[in-house]
């Protein structure tokens, strides 16, 4: 998770991108593991983006 955290982030900084469209291939993985990645998405990455950019860099 903080790797996708940390890339989205250099994204934003570094380009100065604002909105990120985002797919998740999810073909083939079981239905639970599909949930839980939605999940994952949802409710610990993106608050993390919604931050300031400089918060993300203290950690």
């Amino acid at each position: 998770m903080s790797d996708v955290v940390d890339k989205l982030t250099t994204l934003r900084r570094e380009l100065g991108v604002e909105r990120i469209l985002l797919r998740v291939d999810i073909n083939g993985l079981p239905h639970e593991r599909a949930l839980r990645t939605l999940r994952l998405l949802g409710n610990q990455v993106l608050p993390r983006l919604r931050c300031n950019p400089d918060q993300l860099e203290e950690r």
